[in-house]
């Protein structure tokens, strides 16, 4: 979309969202309803005879009210006789998106496109299937018979029934799109979702159709008769009645206060813990010894934080970093405070100690920054404490900082951990001497973000695991603006392309044939109908079989019976069992024949000798559960026979090996009914 963030989005089985972006002059059209239209019958000739596939997509900002009929065409394709081949559009009473073909409405959708308010639509037809999709959600599918020839007429704004303009559209209509192809469900949700600019002349992500682009008008010439298209096929439309406007998707804004807020990756939707290793990628920062500050170094984008656009950063010997501050401030205070260092992102503030020149790196890509401090000791206490830490700052201004190694008695006392901004009257404190001390910890982040740069959220984001399935869940967003969740998948934690989009109205997802045994990594953001996104909240899960559960262990002479509940849910195929006489190293030694087995018997133990068991679930396609907690068990000999024998130095255990060496030990030990036996 060529003003930079998407809106409301509607496609059809031509699969495909678009958020097509262009770095122009934002212009649109704009239709009264009274025989305005633009003819672009050109674009016929693109088409191939009987084309089979193709789609289409379109902003709009529709005036529901205002339209003369109660169904609405924006692009309508008649034959040359005046007969309906497709049309899409949108319903007066309830804005829900709609598709004719031939003779009668095919498709109306479930949730409406918002008055007054920019929507994006998409039809995409793929064989006999059609699908139309409103803001990245697909409103329903079609069987799709309708043919293209170069004959038929094209029309933006209405629809030429009987060679005459009918159920015309009244409010904007912005970048119109055709593709002699489909557009799959990938590319619609990438390129719907993407908050990058992206265009449909430029390949780039999933979107790979641009060599199936057959016309393309941006509408951005603001004055005169006709839009350009901007593909080589040069299909120009002819308009009539329409008016140029400088209303575009995207081109409204808001002013909001930064209100930042601290998240920690203990807590349910923080950030997931990923150390960025940069000591041989990155930069090395000459710092050694006590109270320095360096800089300014470059941060390689423009960083926004409170307002203001920063390039640069200095940073000091005593964990932290600001922005402009040149001193070396080590008596940490709590945030925010008058006599703290302007602009400061406080990591671990304390009284530090560089003990060589090799303790701070840096490393940018150009849209992310990372800052390390290396192995940085307590002044003065520099054999008993280590500390790894980094910040990270993403060119959307989200913060985050991460705690590799924190070596040391009580780590957070005399420390902060905290921000505050320029002016030193905004900022925060997670962390401050005794306060909190104890949330530090090896593997531990925290995310501090701009609670008000844009949507709300939303909140409560977990990830649940099953049987090649992660079920996630969340809590709706507080702002009423919203209109999509948008859901974004990877193995990696640093790398989510998106996934899916779902209505507000719903707040779960179920996640269905994944690999078991496959870390996968979740985020979510809040989407709104201009095209806005909420920061992500993030969750990760592994899909595996269930393990079995209420594992025990009973001894007897030379073996141990194992019993358990088995595993439920799908995909049980047996259970493993592992053996060992160390809890910290047991082997596979047996397994079930099925899934239904829930007791094992292992012979041929040594009595008097501790053994621990665990257990485990495989499943039908080979992966393994995690395992039970380990339970232990000593086989003894218990008769009936006892052993006595004079000739031996020492009590046995009254077996024929080793026997007792006095008889009241055989009598002590002997059940009733058994047997005591001199050799």
């Amino acid at each position: 979309m060529k003003k930079g963030i998407s809106a409301n989005y509607i496609v059809l089985p031509l699969a495909l969202t678009l958020v097509l972006f262009q770095d122009l002059l934002g212009q649109s059209l704009s239709f009264d309803g009274d025989q305005d239209y633009v003819n672009v019958n050109t674009v016929a000739s693109e088409m191939h005879v009987g084309e089979a596939d193709w789609a289409v997509s379109f902003w709009v900002k529709p005036d529901l009210s205002s339209f003369p009929e109660n169904d609405s065409y924006i692009l309508g394709v008649n034959t040359s006789t005046g007969g309906n081949a497709l049309h899409v559009g949108l319903k007066k009473d309830t804005g829900y998106p709609i598709v004719f073909e031939i003779n009668s409405i095919h498709i109306t959708g479930s949730t409406g496109a918002t008055d007054q308010e920019w929507n994006h639509i998409v039809y995409s037809k793929l064989g006999y299937t059609g699908t139309i999709y409103l803001n990245g959600v697909s409103q329903g599918t079609h069987g799709a018979y309708h043919s293209l020839y170069n004959t038929h007429q094209w029309t933006i704004g209405g629809e030429y029934d009987s060679q005459v303009l009918s159920n015309e559209f009244v409010g904007l209509v912005d970048e119109v799109a055709v593709w002699d192809d489909d557009l799959t469900a990938a590319e619609v949700t990438a390129l719907y979702n993407s908050g990058a600019p992206l265009s449909a002349s430029t390949n780039a992500g999933d979107y790979t159709s641009q060599g199936d682009l057959q016309a393309y008008w941006l509408m951005n010439e603001g004055s005169g008769s006709t839009i350009a298209d901007t593909t080589t096929n040069n299909n120009s439309g002819t308009i009539t009645g329409a008016t140029w406007s400088t209303d575009t998707p995207g081109s409204s804004s808001s002013t909001t206060t930064p209100d930042y807020k601290w998240f920690s990756s203990d807590s349910s939707g923080g950030p997931i813990y990923s150390w960025q290793d940069i000591t041989s990628t990155g930069t090395q920062i000459p710092m050694s010894g006590d109270d320095q500050n360096t800089g300014p170094h470059p941060i390689g984008f423009s960083f926004p934080y409170y307002g203001t656009e920063y390039t640069t950063f200095r940073i000091t010997t005593n964990g932290w970093i600001s922005f402009t501050n040149t001193t070396s401030n080590l008596s940490n205070i709590e945030l925010p405070d008058a006599s703290a260092p302007e602009a400061m992102l406080a990591l671990f503030w304390d009284d530090l100690h560089f003990y060589s020149v090799d303790r701070a790196y840096y490393y940018s890509d150009g849209s992310q920054l990372v800052v390390t401090f290396n192995d940085v000791r307590r002044y003065q206490q520099e054999t008993t404490t280590s500390y790894t830490f980094q910040v990270i700052l993403n060119s959307n201004g989200q913060i985050l900082y991460q705690y590799n190694t924190m070596t040391g008695i009580n780590v957070g006392w005399g420390a902060t951990i905290g921000w505050q901004d320029e002016t030193r009257t905004q900022g925060g404190t997670v962390v401050h001497n005794y306060s909190n001390y104890d949330l530090i910890h090896d593997g531990w982040a925290v995310r501090i973000e701009d609670i008000n740069a844009g949507l709300a959220p939303p909140s409560g984001f977990t990830a649940t695991a099953s049987y090649q399935n992660v079920d996630l869940s969340w809590t709706a967003s507080s702002s009423d603006s919203v209109t999509n969740y948008v859901i974004y998948r990877g193995t990696s934690s640093t790398s989510l392309p998106p996934l899916d989009s779902v209505a507000s109205s719903v707040t779960s997802y179920s996640n269905t044939s994944l690999t078991n045994g496959t870390a996968y990594y979740y985020g979510l953001k809040s989407k709104s109908a201009s095209g806005s996104y909420s920061v992500m909240r993030t969750a990760s899960a592994t899909p595996n079989v269930a393990p079995p559960t209420s594992l025990s262990a009973t001894a007897s002479t030379s073996q141990v019976t194992l019993s358990w509940t088995v595993a439920t849910g799908e995909g049980v195929e047996k259970t493993f069992i592992y053996q060992g006489t160390s809890s910290s190293s047991l082997i596979l030694a047996d397994s079930t024949s099925d899934a239904s087995t829930a007791t094992k018997t292992i012979t041929g133990l040594t009595n008097n000798t501790t053994y621990y068991f665990n257990i485990r679930s495989r499943a039908d396609d080979g992966s393994l559960s995690s395992v039970t907690s380990y339970v232990e068990a000593t086989p003894v000999y218990s008769g009936p026979v006892w052993w006595v024998s004079a000739s031996v130095s020492t009590d046995g255990d009254g077996t024929s090996t080793t026997p007792f060496r006095y008889i009241s030990s055989a009598i002590t030990a002997a059940a009733e009914d058994d047997t005591v036996k001199l050799t």
